[in-house]
């Protein structure tokens, strides 16, 4: 499996989660995509619908899958509401298909949360859940777009505008400077990648795809760049897309070695 290296800096603001679709009065767990199209269908053949149950009500996140037992996502998608890590018996994972609810369900059997993980900020940002054989006919495919994925909401005012099927949306890189959040700067080389929602207004992640891979392309090549983090307007409101805003994605060559001792791949 192999990595892009992004380049370019950019500003990240205070850490804060984004409105879950529907329940509005419990944990804000996830991010969606605004703008783009409807992938292709048996496009990102890698991409998986992740479902938490969280007090009984039941929360939705994505991941990529990465070999037969294994799924990366964002960490903050394996915690509960008070910020234990949840039993892998309340996750379910799906593949094979583009609609989510047509997806093959199945139960975790472990969970791994990178042990410093720190909610506060979002940083290391990530975990991988471990579920039984999948049947899986392909996954992260050789084939430098940067392209977000997910199921999740496409109109930010209306929690209940999820797409069924899974969208794609270019988005870019941003740049040192270009967004004016009163923070600290970052360079996208690090443990975090930063996108500036105004080099492609109206376009990018939203409430719900929390833990959804970022695709890098080198030529035709894909590489599994990052897990969709965290992101607000250009002052740390909570929306999506807005020019002035941003999107962070953990950086995937960043947990490399994580990654490879929790699941026992070569990578």
């Amino acid at each position: 499996m192999k990595l892009s290296t992004l380049f370019g800096t950019c500003l990240v603001a205070t850490a804060f989660g984004l409105p879950q679709r529907s329940d509005l009065d419990t944990p804000q767990l996830s991010k969606r995509i605004i703008g783009g199209n409807i992938a292709a269908t048996g496009k990102y053949k890698f991409a998986s619908v992740i479902k938490l149950d969280i007090g009984g009500r039941t929360y939705t996140c994505a991941g990529t899958i990465i070999s037969e037992n294994h799924i990366v996502t964002a960490g903050h998608c394996l915690v509960g509401a008070t910020g234990t890590v949840n039993s892998p018996q309340n996750i379910t994972a799906g593949y094979g298909s583009n609609v989510s609810e047509q997806q093959t369900f199945q139960t975790a059997t472990n969970v791994f949360l990178h042990p410093q993980y720190d909610p506060s900020r979002f940083e290391n940002d990530i975990g991988v859940i471990e579920v039984p054989d999948m049947q899986l006919d392909g996954l992260l495919e050789p084939t430098q777009a940067v392209t977000s994925i997910g199921w999740g909401m496409t109109n930010y005012t209306d929690y209940y505008s999820v797409s069924p099927e899974l969208k794609e949306a270019v988005i870019k890189i941003g740049n040192l400077g270009s967004m004016q959040v009163p923070a600290r700067s970052i360079n996208s080389n690090g443990p975090h990648i930063c996108i500036e929602n105004a080099l492609v207004p109206d376009n990018g992640p939203c409430s719900g795809d929390s833990g959804s891979p970022l695709i890098a392309y080198d030529g035709n090549r894909p590489y599994f760049a990052g897990v969709m983090s965290n992101g607000g307007g250009a002052h740390g409101e909570a929306t999506c897309a807005v020019t002035g805003g941003f999107a962070f994605y953990t950086h995937v060559k960043s947990y490399i070695s994580f990654i490879a001792n929790v699941t026992g791949l070569s990578l």
